[in-house]
């Protein structure tokens, strides 16, 4: 009998991602189409911008060097976002500690996130130099705020119960942080990566775009500065289907979580 409900609920899985995989490849074929008719319908010079045609025979025409810059970008943006996950649990272990100072850790990081990371890059690279560590503090600065968020609205929204239980039994601060405070952040940061893993790729390419330390946005300065059209924009593609992956994926891995929730109550 379980052996039938795994298979119906893999079957189930299967299906579901087989549906999203042509929606997705559809969406993409959409978008390819428009952007061949807007060129015709405009009548946009190919050698300011190529048909989608060309672009994606750049992308095969360039496998190893592409490969070798998304690399970089998967580097600079997945260790940012792990960093910015570890430095917003803190800070909302923090506020958990002292509510005082959430108010003043909020204007903080909503100065932060608005200042330019244009602006910031350059003080960044000076301090870390040009390499990897740039891409990945550009990332945490800008995903950071978020999850921050994300973590403090899903601490605000334990029941009151919960809070008088724990006062009831005057639980220490470990014990309303593993048994309250922490599945309420494990849920909130999955609601906070959506958000912030696309910024995550977005911070590490302009991190790039500034820095030429390589990667996705590095090869895209140098193929606008080579005049490499084709190049230019089947990096912009590969960079769009990257924010869409990595978007893709945090989907995912909060459904999985999600389940597992569900599972163990």
């Amino acid at each position: 009998m379980t052996a039938r409900i795994d298979h119906a609920r893999a079957s189930r899985y299967a299906s579901r991602a087989l549906r999203q995989f042509a929606l997705g490849a559809g969406l993409a074929l959409g978008a390819l189409l428009v952007w061949h008719g807007l060129l015709v319908a405009f009548d946009v010079p190919t050698y300011e911008v190529p048909t989608p045609w060309k672009a994606l025979r750049a992308i095969a025409d360039h496998p190893a060097e592409i490969a070798n810059h998304l690399w970089v970008t998967v580097q600079g943006a997945t260790l940012g976002l792990a960093g910015a996950i570890v430095v917003a649990a803190l800070l909302a272990l923090v506020v958990a500690r002292f509510p005082g100072v959430e108010q003043f850790l909020v204007a903080y990081a909503v100065v932060v996130r608005t200042i330019p990371l244009v602006g910031v890059a350059p003080t960044i690279t000076l301090v870390f130099g040009r390499g990897l560590v740039t891409s990945v503090v550009c990332v945490l600065v800008v995903t950071t705020f978020p999850l921050l968020i994300a973590i403090l609205r899903g601490q605000r929204a334990l029941p009151p119960e919960l809070h008088e239980l724990f006062g009831l039994y005057d639980a220490s601060f470990a014990d309303r942080v593993r048994r309250g405070l922490a599945p309420a952040a494990a849920g909130s940061i999955m609601v906070g990566l959506r958000t912030a893993a696309p910024f995550a790729v977005l911070g590490a390419l302009l991190a790039e775009w500034l820095t030429g330390i390589g990667g996705l946005g590095t090869l895209m300065v140098a193929s606008a500065t080579n005049r490499r059209i084709p190049l230019l924009w089947g990096t912009a593609v590969v960079t769009a289907v990257l924010g869409i992956a990595v978007y893709g994926l945090v989907g995912v891995a909060e459904r999985w979580s999600r389940r597992q929730g569900l599972e163990e109550s």
